[in-house]
């Protein structure tokens, strides 16, 4: 187990996906939970229990654990996750790393104007999802000795998650109408451009976009929605309803490039807009 090249850091819906088209020998997943990890190793996969919270555990791990080339970082933010990153950055800065993808956000932008968002734009997050997100982005940035990017996501869809599931439970937070741009990336996607930057040996850039190729109006997708497939159009609110409600990172407003990516991976989205992909949360 000591030979796999690459750390899956979490096995959650993007992750645990990913580890399915991988070669099984060459990657290792983490997670906190004992019950996950008997799926797993029942599926075939190496498989550990780590929660980065806990410091000790950390340092041991990785003193067992010392041959990786990649790690894959998809740890949502928690609380203390500035101190929880920077624990796992001192235990990895003299670690024989070749290679860190970080799975960030979009809302590391934090833009409202409606305007074209690229990896160039300046980051001023509105969300302390967001805040967490970029900070984290600096830290891997500016401690870790090796190539990092940081793939910033918008909104996850895909079997059993996204608008589909949302509106048929009646839990879709509908704001102002649905007059703000979205951005959204199924998880096949995620996956497919991951396997491909594994498998890339020179260096990413530093930032790419990982979302599809069509941003669009809110109430657009809602609407192909509720018509696709029966739904009630959801009642709207308004943006202080929303701030109360705790949605701030929903409250972004701009259309996310994702030229960049595609420049870079030559990559074929296979669901480059929400229309390809409706209706597969029901899957």
């Amino acid at each position: 187990m000591n030979n796999n090249k690459t750390l899956l850091l979490g096995s959650g819906y993007s992750l645990s996906k990913l580890a399915l088209i991988c070669d099984k020998n060459n990657i290792l997943l983490t997670t906190r939970s004992s019950e996950k990890k008997q799926k797993f190793i029942k599926k075939g996969f190496n498989v550990e229990l780590l929660d980065i919270k806990r410091f000790d555990d950390v340092k041991s791990f990785f003193d067992e654990f010392n041959k990786f080339e990649l790690i894959i970082d998809s740890i949502p933010p928690v609380d203390n996750e500035l101190g929880v990153k920077k624990n796992l950055v001192n235990t990895l800065k003299d670690y024989p790393l070749k290679r860190y993808f970080y799975l960030s956000t979009t809302g590391v932008y934090g833009k409202t104007d409606g305007l074209l968002t690229t990896e160039k734009t300046e980051r001023t997050p509105i969300s302390e999802r967001g805040q967490r997100r970029l900070d984290t982005e600096n830290l891997l940035l500016n401690s870790l000795n090796c190539s990092v990017t940081n793939f910033r996501l918008p909104g996850i869809y895909g079997p059993g998650r996204g608008t589909g599931i949302a509106l048929k439970n009646k839990r879709y937070p509908y704001i102002e109408n649905g007059s703000r741009w979205s951005n959204r990336v199924h998880v096949d996607d995620i996956v497919g451009v991951l396997k491909k930057s594994i498998s890339i040996t020179e260096e990413l850039p530093t930032f790419l976009n990982l979302c599809d190729s069509h941003p669009t109006l809110t109430k657009d997708v809602v609407k192909f929605y509720c018509e696709k497939f029966n739904l009630e159009l959801p009642k709207s609110i308004s943006y202080k309803e929303a701030e109360e409600k705790g949605y701030q990172s929903l409250l972004a407003n701009h259309k996310v490039s994702n030229e960049l990516l595609l420049k870079t991976l030559n990559y074929q989205f296979k669901y480059p807009s929400y229309i390809e992909g409706a209706g597969t949360e029901y899957e």
